[in-house]
């Protein structure tokens, strides 16, 4: 029976080997020295803690530019070839336009949406949502950001005296707060009650989705199923789902009752008065050719939802953290603050913003050196010469 088994595994192993000889080749011309077991490659590499793995991220972004700006990784029998090197980046970014199989993880929070979408359905998507995305919309929402940043400051206040404490979960719930008010017209107020179970349901599929991608030898088996964590998932994707639905259905009516007493005015999709909330435009333009269904503006909804909220939150703590690390910096930009508001309690304004370009930097510098989302996954399905 052992004998057997060993026979099964050395054959199926021959047969991959013979089967990508092609990708083996290059594994090799990569010239990568980690130990590569059959049917696991780099796998149990990925054993351990989040911060374990996000280290093994590094490693591997600085083995590629150590090795000419590329070098290989396996996962399971799939071949990686991370890029570290930005024209090479850049090359491949504008050639391989399909996403890898892992988007396949993401599947069940957002179905198909853009960020995850296959190239023949984010292709003419992308170009209706981001026609509601111009400068004038973004600078109409400035208003809402300010007094959800007053409700943060509030917060962090309250934290004077009482030694180092992290700010992510301020600006994650500044960033949730503002993301529903600008998106879907919600005022949540998830800074304010913190047990709503929107933005805990929210959270927790986030973290599970997160896992799935750094831990595939588990989250890819069918064991995976008989989990907690996958039925607590699937409960909170049903609930995440049925709240944005709700919020779409009431938006449609709301517009449908506006339609005909016919007392809506706009101005280039913009109410002069009130912002247009992402939801709000798209639904004006979903009874058009291009526009989209209830199903797609759930899924483009959630997309934005994730996308802005953790990567705006990771951002904006990264930003704090740099700026306590480096006291000068700080001074700077207090400097630029003070010059602008002169120690004035008003409202930002979207004038405000276009005078602080140290600031604007700092950001900037930030978001190169701890980019919120650091790997970028493509599918290649040609021979590519880089």
């Amino acid at each position: 029976m052992i004998l057997h088994i060993l026979f099964v595994l050395v054959f199926s192993y021959l047969f991959v080997r013979f089967k990508d000889r092609k990708l083996y080749k290059l594994s090799r011309q990569l010239n990568n020295d980690l130990l590569t077991i059959p049917f696991i490659g780099h796998l149990y590499l990925f054993i351990g803690t989040a911060e374990d793995r996000m280290k093994l991220v590094i490693y591997f972004g600085r083995k590629a530019l150590n090795n000419g700006g590329l070098c290989a990784l396996w996962l399971g029998t799939k071949l990686f070839t991370v890029v570290a090197d930005p024209v090479t980046f850049e090359y491949l970014s504008k050639t391989c336009l399909e996403k890898d199989d892992l988007r396949n993880i993401a599947q069940p929070l957002i179905g198909n949406g853009t960020i995850f979408a296959p190239v023949s359905i984010w292709r003419p998507r992308r170009k209706i949502v981001a026609s509601h995305f111009g400068l004038a919309r973004l600078n109409s929402f400035v208003d809402i950001f300010s007094q959800q940043s007053q409700v943060m400051i509030k917060k962090i206040k309250n934290l004077e005296g009482k030694g180092a404490k992290s700010v992510y979960n301020f600006f994650k719930g500044y960033s949730m707060d503002s993301v529903c008010e600008t998106v879907l017209g919600v005022k949540l107020c998830a800074q304010n009650e913190t047990n709503h179970p929107f933005p805990k349901a929210f959270e927790e599929n986030c973290e599970i989705f997160l896992r799935k991608g750094l831990e595939p030898y588990i989250y890819s088996t069918p064991f995976y199923k008989l989990t907690s964590s996958y039925g607590k998932f699937v409960k909170n994707n049903a609930f995440i789902r049925d709240f944005v639905k709700k919020i779409i259905k009431s938006k449609r009516e709301e517009h449908e009752n506006k339609k005909e007493n016919d007392i809506t005015d706009f101005d280039e999709g913009i109410d002069n008065h009130k912002p247009q909330t992402f939801l709000d435009t798209m639904i004006k333009t979903s009874g058009n050719e291009n526009g989209l269904t209830d199903e797609e503006l759930l899924e483009e909804s959630i997309v934005l939802l994730i996308g802005a909220t953790d990567t705006s939150a990771t951002a904006a703590a990264l930003v704090a953290m740099m700026l306590s690390r480096h006291p000068n910096v700080q001074d700077k930009v207090y400097k630029e603050l003070q010059k602008v508001f002169n120690d004035s309690d008003r409202p930002v304004t979207a004038k405000d913003l276009t005078q602080l370009h140290y600031l604007e930097a700092v950001i900037k510098e930030t978001l190169r050196l701890y980019p919120p989302a650091p790997i970028s996954i493509r599918k290649i399905d040609k021979d590519v010469t880089i």
